[in-house]
């Protein structure tokens, strides 16, 4: 008993120094928050994304060249961050919407598989028949290998919006956004508008 309480504690201390560490959270925020520049270049708008490969919950192993000729939002995210927990039911709602055009990759950075798992287990209870979808795809970023190692994001929430040709076109710090707001800023790149590559 005593060490099964010894062992919550330890869980809740550390979830409560990495949302200390890598929450963004600096005081409140009104409306999306987009990032047009960034430290060290590795996101910037009109850029390809690296290729970078994950395998899914479900055990497939994709990359986001895979992705090509969909709108995709890549997400990173992790069950203790509050504000990734508040923008999930509007990701799953904008994928629900638009099924042919946009793809959800949320990158967890989760401690543990069983803490994402958990999570996702409460989320399938409302949106079950959407995340069983092809196009909402969720991994664990194990030791944040591609979170802060490829894509050198610290901060969760962060998103990135990739258009159909595998280019960065938008990076959102936060979850201070309403589902109209992201909807409108998908639309022009379901629509096919993007911005020239800027390698």
């Amino acid at each position: 008993m005593i060490k099964n309480v010894l062992i919550l504690l330890i869980t809740i201390g550390l979830g409560a120094g990495l949302t200390v560490l890598l929450d963004a959270y600096s005081g409140p925020r009104a409306g999306l928050e987009r990032v047009t520049k960034t430290e060290g270049g590795i996101v910037r708008a009109g850029k390809t994304v690296k290729d970078v490969s994950f395998i899914t919950t479900d055990g497939e192993d994709v990359s986001l060249r895979d992705l090509r000729g969909k709108v995709v939002i890549l997400n990173f995210w992790a069950s203790w961050c509050p504000p990734c927990i508040k923008e999930m039911p509007y990701f799953m709602d904008l994928v629900q919407a638009y099924p042919d055009d946009v793809v959800f990759v949320g990158l967890s950075s989760d401690i543990t598989v069983e803490a994402m798992e958990k999570f996702l287990t409460r989320l399938r209870g409302d949106y079950g028949g959407v995340m069983n979808a092809p196009h909402v795809l969720f991994a664990h970023d194990a030791d944040m290998a591609l979170t802060k190692g490829e894509f050198r994001i610290y901060k969760l929430p962060e998103t990135l919006i990739i258009d159909r040709m595998g280019r960065v076109q938008e990076k959102i710090a936060g979850a201070e956004w309403r589902y109209e707001e992201m909807e409108a800023l998908l639309r022009p790149y379901i629509e096919g508008q993007a911005i020239e590559v800027q390698e």
